[in-house]
């Protein structure tokens, strides 16, 4: 199976970024193992909602 480079862009999360508590962004690249585009966008997106919840 083919690697994948997926490049993620999140606004609006609540956070905390150096003491002030306000929606943030982030830009993120994971590499996937997958068989299609879209399959490894949605293993991308799972992994990363893992992580976050």
């Amino acid at each position: 199976m083919p690697y994948f480079k997926c490049f993620i862009e999140g606004q609006n999360f609540p956070g905390e970024l150096v003491g002030a508590s306000e929606p943030i962004g982030f830009y993120v690249t994971r590499f996937i193992e997958a068989s299609s585009a879209k399959e490894a966008e949605q293993k991308v997106l799972e992994n990363l909602k893992k992580k976050t919840a």
